[in-house]
């Protein structure tokens, strides 16, 4: 079951600029007025809130409090930072497109580059990109950094999610 945003309305106050939740006056017995509320979650990043014994991700509170309305996609964070909650740095896409607005190499990158690999056969970096389900070879390059901006430059054309 979802929070309703009148419910919402009056156990938190939200500031569409900052992205800040903090719990209203009598929201709860054991909150304090004017406390940000929530708490990000360690694995994920996400800010988390509870109301009424259930876990909502804070991004999608915003959107529900602004709009009226849960999202009906993915919430997509436009810089990236999860902690940035701001109204203007959020939108709904389709999962597709959220998950084409990656701006960094996970953490299993032996490159430090999104999109890059190194190749040892051909002694070079690798571009690469995904659309439509299918990869993508852009080109194998002398440096990481080569390959990284032919990613970028690709990545730019095809993927309307992109923000980089």
């Amino acid at each position: 079951m979802s929070i309703s945003a009148e419910r919402l309305r009056s156990a938190l106050d939200y500031d569409a600029n900052t992205g800040v939740f903090q719990w209203r006056a009598g929201a709860f017995a054991r909150v304090r007025p004017g406390k940000v509320a929530g708490c990000t979650n360690p694995v994920t990043g996400y800010r988390q809130i509870r109301i009424d014994n259930a876990g909502y991700l804070a991004h999608r509170l915003a959107w529900l409090l602004v709009t009226g309305e849960w999202p009906a996609g993915d919430i997509d964070h436009i810089d990236s930072n999860r902690e940035n909650n701001a109204f203007r740095n959020l939108r709904c896409v389709s999962p597709r497109t959220n998950s084409e607005n990656m701006r960094r190499a996970t953490k299993r990158s032996t490159t430090g580059l999104l999109g890059v690999v190194h190749d040892r056969k051909r002694r070079g970096f690798k571009a690469t990109i995904c659309t439509n389900g299918r990869r993508i070879h852009i080109g194998t390059f002398s440096t990481p950094d080569a390959a990284h901006a032919a990613y970028v430059e690709r990545k730019r054309a095809i993927h309307q999610g992109c923000t980089i």
